[in-house]
């Protein structure tokens, strides 16, 4: 049976933006299906539809069928479960037991059967120990978690979920696709999810269809060659495989990319690139601040040289965004010291220490924006940094000419970025510090975001940011920086970092450790294997 029958889809929103043309897809009962497509493709749009409570209101044309009746706007279908991107979103209860609870409630089942059910589930997914707990103390892991179990104790047949992986570090990721594989694999529940970060989803899936600008361009199976439109969301060991000339069978995971390195290809070596010395910008010396009774830094130590990208990796909930406050004066640490060119902020007067200093891209970069279009909020901008000039440049430099009319919140995830970055840049700072700027980016919306801070990095700027993307962080960073336990566990060169850690590393350095030794990104790796391939 298809839980899932959709033909030939196309959809306009009411205020006239067509987000979909001519879509189709199927899921089918237990079929594990994944949707990738680039920020803005329409992915949404295309999964809220399968669940017509939350639809999104437009005009519909095609053929939609949901187990096997005909869709209509507003009909309950209880026995598909949908997860948002941001589960604070959906949120109904302000605890777990009651986040948990409100479906069975809904359904008017009895007490003692709401707690059998409630028991049952949180026991299965290993959350008894949250069940008194307020959401708001959860971290950004067991937050999506308790979102899964609110949907799954209503026993649905299809389980939809929207990026569930954008929001979480790298480690909290993979446990949450381990989960949905034993979901899939222990409940016989289909699941369909869209997702930027496709790590281990890949060899989890029946079948993954690509979309592209509101249309399903390809549908293709694990056990078959992807075709060039999935290259970009393929996980690290069929990127680096891509490349070669005895490229048969895709590797999905790193076992069978260490397999495909060491049956192809020669051991070699490369030597990894030592830090350069440059003067120190911006510090903070034993940092320590605390929320309540809990202690987020402890001693925290931390050096942004001249002119280049330091990243700060490190779990969910460990402090990354608390450093960044403190660093820019937005929070004063209970003790400790920030200095910035060698001055204590409180020296910066009258707000000359976010003119031509220091700027700051919060994780929720709309916080900035207080316009109804790019034109306006830049306009804005540069009548109040005197930056007419600096407008212009970024104009054209970032190629926003073809959005100035355009909502920051009709944004895309990337169009968003590269607006809020291009807003910042308006104050000419010095010292730029991101806090999640690729949150929630498609891959090649990623590699725009690295390759203009990277640009910023060779102007002479300074970039500090925090990220859960490791692979974003070994591409793109001079030297990075593990937050654990309220200080930073060593700045070592973004090379000394990723082959020396064992499990908070790239893919990429995994795959290659101890053959490719010094690897640490698929580029890297991807060059060899073209050197190789060359001289056979």
């Amino acid at each position: 049976m298809e839980l899932v029958r959709a033909q030939k889809l196309s959809f306009t929103y009411s205020g006239g933006a067509k987000a979909l043309s001519c879509a189709s897809m199927t899921v089918g009962e237990g079929e594990f299906v994944l949707l990738v497509g680039a920020s803005g493709c329409g992915k949404t749009t295309l999964l809220r539809l399968f669940k017509p409570e939350i639809a999104p209101f437009g005009e519909l044309h095609g053929e939609l069928e949901l187990l096997g009746t005909k869709a209509q706007r507003g009909m309950a279908v209880p026995k598909i479960g949908f997860v948002m991107q941001d589960p604070q979103a959906q949120a109904v209860s302000d605890t777990v037991n009651g986040e948990l609870a409100f479906g069975l409630i809904n359904q008017g089942l009895a007490v003692e059967e709401i707690s059998r059910v409630i028991g049952e589930t949180a026991s299965f997914f290993g959350i008894s120990q949250l069940m008194d707990r307020r959401l708001d103390t959860l971290s950004g892991g067991e937050r999506q978690l308790v979102s899964i179990c609110s949907v799954m104790v209503m026993k649905p047949k299809l389980l939809i979920l929207d990026e569930p992986l954008s929001r979480l570090d790298p480690l909290a990721a993979a446990r949450l696709v381990e989960l949905l594989g034993r979901i899939n694999r222990e409940t016989g529940a289909a699941v369909l999810i869209a997702e930027h970060h496709c790590e281990g989803l890949f060899e989890l899936c029946d079948k993954a269809y690509f979309m592209n600008e509101g249309k399903i361009l390809d549908c293709c199976r694990k056990e078959e060659k992807f075709s060039t439109g999935f290259n970009s969301f393929l996980p690290c060991a069929a990127r680096i495989a891509s490349v070669s000339k005895v490229y048969k069978k895709t590797p999905l995971n790193v076992r069978e990319g260490i397999s495909f390195l060491r049956e192809n290809y020669s051991a070699v070596q490369i030597e990894i690139r030592q830090a350069a010395s440059a003067s120190t910008v911006l510090e903070g010396q034993e940092l320590y601040f605390s929320y309540g009774e809990k202690t987020v830094l402890s001693g925290c130590n931390v050096k942004l040289l001249q002119g280049e990208v330091l990243s700060i990796i490190g779990a969910n909930g460990c402090g990354k965004s608390t450093l960044i406050h403190c660093l820019s004066g937005a929070v004063k640490p209970s003790h400790g010291k920030v200095k910035l060119f060698g001055k204590g902020l409180k020296s910066y007067k009258n707000g000359s220490l976010y003119r031509n200093n220091i700027t700051v891209m919060p994780q929720e970069p709309q916080d900035i924006f207080t316009k109804q279009s790019v034109g306006e909020e830049l306009d804005y901008a540069a009548g109040l940094f005197s930056a007419e000039v600096m407008k212009e440049e970024l104009v054209k430099r970032l190629e926003l000419s073809k959005i100035m009319d355009t909502h920051p919140y009709d944004l895309s995830g990337g169009e968003l970025q590269i607006f809020a970055l291009a807003r910042l840049l308006m104050t000419d700072p010095k010292v730029i510090l991101l806090d999640e700027p690729v949150k929630g980016l498609d891959p090649d919306s990623r590699t725009k975001v690295g390759q203009l801070i990277r640009e910023l990095a060779a102007e002479g700027r300074s970039v500090l940011m925090v990220t859960h993307d490791l692979e974003f962080a070994a591409e793109y960073s001079d030297r990075c920086a593990m937050l654990f336990d309220g200080a930073l566990q060593g700045q070592l060169t973004t090379g000394e970092l990723f082959t020396r850690n064992e499990f908070y590393t790239t893919p990429a350095a995994r795959i290659c450790r101890g053959h490719f030794q010094g690897v640490y990104t698929v580029a890297q790796a991807q060059r060899i294997i073209k050197e190789q391939d060359s001289a056979d």
